[in-house]
């Protein structure tokens, strides 16, 4: 909707420059830090995790939905906002402090092994 107001035609047809601009643009009109709206989805959907980001140049936007299956067993779907790049992830919390992590977009599947350390 925002790429309508602002540029006229949808998001799919901006360029890079266009998108970074858009991007500007949703910041300053607080969508990058809305948390109380983020949180409201995610309670009417019933979703554990619903986040709009970016990287650190304000590039490379992308939603983040993602829920508890079970209390070991997380999925979640990451797709990009100006870019046609999704990736759908399913953890596996095999203990407190190791877990398996599945990912697959068009490009790429893997699996990850995850150990963490608290202190």
């Amino acid at each position: 909707i925002l790429s309508y107001i602002v540029f006229g035609r949808p998001l799919v047809s901006l360029t890079s420059g266009e998108g970074t601009n858009l991007i500007g643009a949703a910041a300053g009109m607080g969508i990058k830090n809305s948390g109380n709206l983020t949180k409201n989805i995610s309670s009417i959907f019933g979703l554990d995790q619903f986040e709009l980001g970016s990287d650190s140049g304000g590039e490379n936007a992308s939603l983040t939905v993602g829920k508890y299956i079970t209390p070991k067993i997380y999925i979640s779907y990451v797709v990009g906002l100006m870019e046609s790049l999704s990736t759908a992830k399913i953890r596996y919390n095999l203990s407190k402090k190791w877990s398996l992590e599945a990912k697959s977009s068009a490009e790429t599947m893997g699996m990850d092994v995850f150990y963490s350390l608290e202190k």
